[in-house]
């Protein structure tokens, strides 16, 4: 028969795992935060002047307030209904 007693951990140990557990903490932070930036080589083709046409472009939606686009009308079922299609079973043999 194994009697048994408490195991007493000392205080000093406790103190030392929760320093060393916020140093190693501290480390990792700082490794992880750190901002690295790096210059990233613009292709030759991305300074082309026809490719560079596009950076101002603007879209017009007026479009979708004129008369032409209000007018049209929605024919047949909305929103459609799903019917019954499909297996049951989808992994069943045919």
């Amino acid at each position: 028969m194994s009697s048994t007693t408490p195991h007493h951990v000392s205080t000093f140990i406790l103190i030392l795992i929760v320093v060393l557990g916020l140093v190693a903490g501290y480390f990792y932070y700082v490794q992880v935060v750190r901002d690295e930036s790096f210059e990233v080589p613009i292709s030759p083709a991305l300074q082309d002047s026809s490719f560079l046409k596009f950076k101002d472009l603007h879209f017009d939606f007026a479009l979708f307030s004129s008369n032409v686009f209000t007018s049209l009308k929605t024919i047949g079922e909305y929103p459609v209904q799903p019917g019954l299609t499909g297996k049951q079973d989808p992994f069943a043999p045919f």
